[in-house]
C-alpha cells in the first residue's frame, strides 16, 4: 500500500526538522496560561517581502518566521497557536501574528518581536 503525498510531506518536514546538520534548531513555545516554555524543533527565517508589489517604490520588509510541523505544536498544547503564545529563538521573545497552515502538515509561523 502507497503512503498518501500529505503523509510522504509531513515525513519529509520531520525529517528535516530532526536532522542535527539541517537548518532547524531547537526553540521553545511559551504557551498562553502557561509556565513552562516547551521545546521543539523549528526553521527560523527573517523573510523578505516586497511589502507593495507593483508599486513603482520597492519598499521591503524582513520578517521573523518559523517553519514547523502542525502535529508538534498541537502535541506540546493539544490545540492551534493564537496569537497569545510566543516563542523564544535565538534569545528574543517574539509572539505569534499569523500562523498559516501550509495544506501539508507544516505551518509558516509569522512572528512579531514581543516589544513591537
Amino acid at each position: 500500500m502507497s503512503e498518501s503525498m500529505l503523509s510522504m510531506a509531513d515525513g519529509d518536514l520531520a525529517d528535516i526538522l530532526l536532522d542535527p546538520t539541517g537548518p532547524a534548531e531547537d526553540v521553545a513555545l511559551l504557551p498562553e496560561g502557561g509556565e513552562t516554555a516547551l521545546s521543539l524543533r523549528a526553521v527560523f527565517d527573517l523573510a523578505t517581502q516586497d511589502v507593495a508589489p507593483g508599486s513603482r517604490v520597492p519598499v521591503i520588509s524582513r520578517r521573523p518566521m518559523l517553519a514547523l510541523r502542525h502535529a508538534d505544536v498541537y502535541g506540546l498544547i493539544g490545540r492551534a497557536l493564537t496569537k497569545k503564545d510566543r516563542f523564544v529563538v535565538r534569545g528574543r521573545t517574539y509572539r505569534v501574528e499569523t500562523p498559516e497552515p501550509d495544506g501539508m502538515g507544516g505551518l509558516a509561523v509569522k512572528l512579531l518581536e514581543a516589544g513591537a
